[in-house]
């Protein structure tokens, strides 16, 4: 089974037409981590990653939704033990916990800080935004930038992304159906970092691909002259690679790799005490879509929609779904 390290790459070298705050440029920029040379810009590979890679077309790829295959690689009991590195002042510490409400507002995963677990993560501030993919045994690390280049809360949501088990979007074994690689916008020698896994590695659990998906790399990342690598094929104009909070898809797949139970009506997505409300306050410009809950109409494309349906989630989830397809899963307020 492929274990991956990874952190977030989000790199933007034009702002046009998918403006972000400066800030955030910074930090996209930061976590491209091109001098370390991982792979996907944030993976530390073990020697049996490298072995899977080096042997990729040798290993049938087999699923759809960037998640880990391997349930051996998931959190015991739902629940992730951590512990902060002595270098994290309390500016850090604030910012993981803000990152940790997040998933725990939204799932049924839990986070508690380590006693003596023997499987647990530790945040550190070091070079780039990094993290496993999954639980491998003992100690790991979510990797929080240097001191005077940090990362910030919805990079560190993405870290703890790949820590419960999800790869970036892109290496969807179905992603060309969604997104058009341009090889030649890409860095030379970067090119691996778009490589597509396989199923023997990434395991779909039946959720539609997500361009909004807080695990999507965005448009101009490892860009070698400011134009796009990935594009939208299904919604040319919809904003990818954001790094805010998780949407509405994260949250839905994330319950189901495991197996949460629906969310409480009061704990649905989009909390309003969410840390993305923080984060829109702050000037980002990337929000959810809106929810059609009043109107009764679907806030997701009817290709999503109807496999939401088809996969049985309105009944199974049905508060998760309401605001994702509220009339195709007949879930409009009375």
């Amino acid at each position: 089974m492929l274990l991956l390290v990874i952190s977030l790459v989000a790199f933007f070298t034009s702002v046009d037409l998918y403006p972000v705050i400066n800030d955030a440029m910074d930090v996209a920029r930061a976590e491209e981590n091109l001098r370390l040379h991982l792979f996907e810009g944030d993976i530390k590979l073990t020697n049996q990653q490298k072995f899977l890679l080096s042997h990729h077309d040798q290993h049938e790829i087999g699923d759809s939704r960037a998640m880990v295959r391997n349930s051996r690689m998931l959190w015991e009991d739902k629940l992730v033990p951590y512990s902060y590195n002595d270098n994290l002042d309390g500016a850090a510490v604030d910012m993981v916990q803000d990152a940790i409400r997040e998933w725990e507002m939204n799932t049924c995963l839990r986070f508690k800080e380590r006693t003596d677990e023997l499987d647990y993560v530790e945040f550190v501030l070091d070079e780039g935004c990094s993290s496993t993919v999954g639980m491998y045994g003992g100690p790991q690390t979510i990797t929080m930038g240097n001191p005077d280049r940090r990362c910030k809360v919805g990079n560190i949501i993405h870290e703890i992304g790949h820590t419960i088990g999800f790869f970036h979007e892109h290496s969807r074994p179905d992603r060309d159906e969604f997104v058009k690689i341009v090889f030649e916008n890409i860095m030379s020698g970067f090119d691996l970092n778009f490589e597509k896994l396989s199923l023997a590695e990434i395991d779909s659990q039946n959720v539609p691909y997500d361009y909004e998906s807080i695990m999507h790399y965005p448009r101009r990342v490892f860009t070698t002259n400011g134009e796009p690598t990935v594009i939208p094929i299904k919604e040319p104009d919809v904003y990818i690679g954001q790094r805010i909070a998780l949407s509405d898809l994260d949250v839905l797949q994330a319950n189901v790799l495991y197996t949460c139970p629906d969310l409480n009506e009061d704990r649905s997505v989009n909390d309003k005490m969410s840390s993305a409300s923080t984060l829109k306050e702050k000037g980002v410009l990337w929000t959810k879509r809106t929810k059609g809950v009043k109107s009764c109409s679907d806030s997701h494309s009817e290709y999503v929609c109807s496999f939401i349906k088809k996969k049985g989630y309105c009944h199974s989830y049905p508060n998760i779904v309401r605001k994702i397809c509220t009339k195709t899963c007949k879930l409009c307020s009375s």
